[in-house]
């Protein structure tokens, strides 16, 4: 019980300083309102803290099963502190802020045709920013989506080499599943299955959806508005985040269903085995 919360609580703390790390990097006239930011850090540290220390997950899947959440963990991190320091060039322009800026720059321009998602991005990004560079936005919207196709390659590779989730002892599968109800429908596989699809589908289809669906409802209800930087490193970050957390989801249900067939040939190939064994 007592390692239960200990864990919970550097977890919370951890969740607590990556929401408010844009704004301690950020200058403090780029900021949103502190309290607003100060209550939304709360509430996801509030949130996690309860499902990691609750004997079972009510939201969170693959609580128990290392190094899923803090995979995604690490790819939500790397993706804000390295947008937020390309977006903060012009007021501290480090050699580490120059360096992800190039990267970023370099992933646009090499991604940068008619129907990209990252034009787009940028273009929606652009109507509201009228204090920003759009040489600063591109190289964020850049970084943002190169990060998220690294941290999937890197994620796909883990799950092969580490046969997740065969290293983790003691492993209820269903119960680290708390949002999928086995006992729904007559084959759970083949729904693993496709939620697994479904996952891939929006992983591939939000980054084009997302800034596609802002502009086209902007130009038709004729508003107008107007972004902080803050604001803007939390909309990059989400458009990158948001897919990205769905193909990760993707990743693990599909090597789950894998596992459980493969499971299911060796029964059902000892079972054959027994009854050819006893009719001799």
């Amino acid at each position: 019980m007592f390692t239960r919360v200990s864990g919970a609580l550097m977890r919370t703390a951890m969740v607590f300083s990556l929401v408010l790390l844009p704004a301690l990097i950020l200058p403090s006239h780029a900021l949103l309102d502190p309290t607003f930011i100060f209550l939304l850090a709360l509430f996801f540290s509030v949130f996690i803290f309860f499902e990691y220390s609750a004997d079972a997950p009510i939201l969170i899947e693959f609580r128990d099963a290392r190094p899923y959440n803090r995979l995604r963990f690490l790819c939500v991190a790397v993706i804000l502190l390295g947008e937020t320091a390309i977006v903060n060039l012009g007021n501290n322009g480090g050699v580490a802020s120059q360096l992800l800026y190039s990267f970023g720059a370099l992933t646009f321009y090499l991604l940068d045709f008619g129907i990209s998602p990252l034009q787009m991005m940028s273009n929606f990004l652009t109507m509201g920013n009228s204090n920003m560079a759009p040489e600063i936005i591109k190289a964020a919207v850049g970084f943002v989506f190169l990060s998220s196709f690294i941290s999937v390659a890197v994620f796909a590779v883990i799950l092969r080499i580490t046969e997740w989730p065969s290293h983790c002892r003691m492993l209820n599968l269903w119960v680290n599943l708390p949002t999928f109800e086995a006992t729904i429908g007559t084959n759970p596989l083949r729904r693993l299955d496709k939620i697994a699809r479904i996952n891939f589908f929006l992983g591939g289809l939000l980054p084009f959806m997302l800034p596609m669906v802002s502009i086209l409802g902007l130009k038709h209800f004729d508003v107008s508005f107007t972004l902080s930087l803050h604001s803007t490193v939390w909309v990059i970050a989400l458009w990158g985040i948001i897919p990205t957390i769905y193909i990760l989801r993707g990743l693990v249900l599909e090597r789950l269903t894998e596992i459980m067939v493969a499971n299911n040939k060796r029964h059902l190939g000892g079972l054959v085995s027994e009854t050819s064994a006893s009719s001799i």
